[in-house]
């Protein structure tokens, strides 16, 4: 049930960010640097895979103890790594985010 509403929520934000660019990611897209930031600000999905990732994973930090935190800062920071191999190619981007989504909320 809890990967259902999870899912909703997520569609939602997609909806939601075809209309807002630059304000559904995670971050200030005023600030964004790199390839893969500007490609997520310029990209309403991504812009929306983005802010759905981040609620999943600010939701895991503040429902676990500290070692359970910290483990996952650890993968979220390697994801992060892995993910901007991808530069600026948006279906990379793409897969790489509904892959890490799932994994998140299982």
């Amino acid at each position: 049930m809890l990967l259902y509403i999870r899912s909703l929520g997520l569609a939602l934000l997609m909806s939601l960010g075809v209309g807002n660019i630059g304000n559904a990611a995670s971050f200030d897209c005023n600030k964004a640097t790199t390839e893969t930031e500007i490609a997520i600000c310029s990209d309403p999905e991504l812009s929306a895979l983005d802010e759905g990732l981040h609620i999943a994973y600010r939701d895991i930090l503040v429902s676990n103890f500290d070692d359970a935190a910290e483990t996952a800062r650890t993968e979220q920071r390697n994801w992060i790594t892995e993910r901007n191999l991808c530069g600026s190619e948006v279906s990379c981007l793409i897969d790489k985010y509904k892959k890490r989504h799932i994994h998140i909320v299982k």
